[in-house]
């Protein structure tokens, strides 16, 4: 995506752009924004106290691997991110036990809360059961209510600027997992 217009005019009177009023339609596509998010007044005071887990999909159009979702893992406290790509909402669990392993022997530390919305793949049977055996807290929060939509939300502005640069190179957009 290209800078914003007072950017765009500044570098045009250095010469340095041809016509810093043109819309871009790579941009228009890819910069549509959504209502503003409330931020959490509370944030992890150490590395794997909180972690934020969200699905999102699924999109319309696979990736070239088939997978129609990605989950994210966000640390509170430091904002790491991991995404994980899957086919469906079925690997939801299994993709948490392997991330929660894999960052808990990375870290020598333990996640101790993990808060997500209210969707049932984090309230299943399996899942609830897994969080008492290990001791885990799970905090759901009410969508869009939460500090880490926006940390989620400019994971999927990142995809829809890849979207966008794959469209003005006229490459097909199922390069791009499009929604």
């Amino acid at each position: 995506m290209h800078l914003n217009f007072q950017s765009l005019e500044n570098l045009s009177k250095r010469n340095l752009v041809n016509d810093p009023n043109q819309l871009c339609e790579a941009c228009i596509f890819g910069k549509n924004h959504e209502i503003p998010f409330v931020k959490d007044p509370w944030r992890a005071k150490f590395p794997l106290e909180l972690v934020h887990i969200d699905v999102c999909g699924p999109m319309n159009i696979s990736s070239v691997g088939c997978n129609k979702y990605f989950l994210t893992f966000i640390d509170d406290f430091s904002r790491k991110t991991w995404i994980y790509l899957l086919k469906s909402k079925d690997e939801v669990f299994h993709s948490f036990k392997i991330f929660k392993a894999f960052v808990e022997r990375e870290s020598d530390r333990l996640i101790k809360m993990v808060r997500s919305d209210g969707g049932g793949e984090y309230k299943s049977n399996k899942f609830k059961r897994h969080y008492e055996e290990l001791g885990l807290q799970h905090k759901i929060t009410c969508t869009h209510l939460n500090a880490m939509e926006l940390s989620r939300e400019r994971i999927e502005q990142s995809w829809t600027c890849a979207r966008s640069m794959l469209k003005v190179k006229g490459l097909p957009i199922f390069f791009g997992m499009g929604p």
